[in-house]
């Protein structure tokens, strides 16, 4: 804000207790150390927040006080997301602000809907605010510990009311699930700027997920539904057990290698209503992959070879690597677990387990009991997450 908006939202230097040292509004002002104004950080579509800059609701009663942000939590391609104090309650939160493009605030405006109607969510990030600024939408989020990546015994599983009520939240990855408390095995999804909710006619849209995280469905242009979500938990439940990406494409056409090389080729007639099966398949009826030739053997039986690449990985034909070789190991992996991923990634949406179904998997059933004999409670109220040897 600037400083006549600050003076006329802002009590003049009321010091919070639960706050600590309280900076007057001039002195946020003057410390940036920066000659442009904070009008003038706000005026394209790029925001350039700086610690100790103050934002104010204009919509917010005047008896309530202003953000100020203390720090940078994380940035991506549409948002930034900074940790803020707010003056009200005294406390710290987490403070997204959106690119200030149209077909942004449109997303913005998605995904406060979906927060609100997920608001009793154990396990999703509550929403505590939202509001315009700069023309630019902000919202207000609790503040979540950081972050799961580092806690490999931790295996996330997707709140089953988001299946209910009809959510692909679009986005799951290491980094949008957080820790309620840095020491406690609850936990909360965040990120929903790509989630929507799904019309009756079903989407094949193929700009969700990250590349590493997307389903099959989504890559081959085939109608998609909330099992794309389920699919990302089993990409994600490999990475925290291996600590490496299950199937790390460089692009689109190396990732749905990446995925044949390890589930081998998809049921018969699954690529009918594939839009996109050219691109990635040569010989749609036989299956036979773009990145494979066929050749014949001296024995007369046909093989398929990965072809020459200038520059990348070769990847495998389809099925010859063997995900408990891929889980790093063979022997050693109980098969309770391997047959949860699996069910996580069959290349059938509708065989996927279902969110309610992986909450009573055996596996997620023994992780469950673990935690209750470790803290006394099931992490996020039942399904949330669970200690354990991820192998166990």
């Amino acid at each position: 804000m600037e400083r006549d908006e600050i003076n006329d939202h802002h009590p003049a230097s009321k010091q919070s207790k639960a706050a600590g040292k309280y900076l007057s509004p001039q002195q946020a002002l003057n410390q940036h150390g920066s000659k442009l104004t904070l009008q003038q950080n706000w005026e394209n579509s790029e925001h350039h927040l700086r610690p100790n800059d103050v934002l104010y609701s204009p919509n917010a009663r005047p008896h309530q006080l202003p953000l100020r942000t203390a720090g940078i939590l994380g940035k991506g391609d549409t948002s930034q997301v900074f940790k803020a104090l707010d003056h009200k309650t005294g406390a710290h939160v987490a403070l997204k602000i959106i690119r200030n493009e149209d077909h942004l605030q449109i997303d913005a405006e998605q995904e406060v809907s979906i927060l609100t109607q997920l608001k009793n969510n154990v396990n999703v990030v509550e929403i505590l605010d939202s509001f315009q600024f700069r023309n630019h939408s902000c919202i207000v989020f609790e503040l979540l510990a950081r972050n799961l990546s580092r806690l490999k015994i931790y295996t996330p599983t997707v709140s089953p009311s988001l299946s209910q009520e009809q959510i692909v939240h679009g986005d799951l990855n290491l980094e949008n699930i957080l820790l309620k408390q840095e020491y406690r095995d609850e936990i909360k999804v965040i990120d929903f700027g790509s989630s929507l909710f799904l019309n009756e006619e079903g989407s094949t849209s193929p700009y969700l997920q990250g590349c590493a995280y997307r389903a099959p469905e989504l890559i081959l242009g085939i109608e998609y539904g909330t099992p794309v979500d389920m699919w990302a938990v089993g990409c994600v439940v490999v990475e925290l057990f291996t600590g490496q990406k299950l199937v790390p494409g460089e692009d689109e056409q190396d990732q749905m290698a990446c995925i044949l090389e390890v589930l081998g080729k998809p049921p018969k007639g699954y690529l009918q209503k594939a839009t996109r099966a050219k691109e990635f398949f040569s010989d749609k009826n036989n299956m036979i992959p773009a990145y494979c030739e066929e050749k014949t053997k001296k024995n007369g039986k046909k093989i398929l070879v990965p072809k020459r690449k200038e520059s990348g990985k070769i990847r495998g034909p389809p099925g010859t690597t063997d995900l408990e070789l891929v889980l790093g190991m063979q022997g050693a992996v109980k098969p309770v677990f391997l047959d949860f991923v699996k069910r996580c990634l069959h290349w059938v949406p509708e065989a996927r387990l279902k969110p309610s179904q992986a909450l009573a998997h055996p596996w997620i059933r023994k992780m469950s009991s673990k935690s209750l004999t470790k803290n006394g409670t099931v992490g996020g109220g039942g399904g949330g997450a669970f200690a354990g040897n991820v192998a166990a």
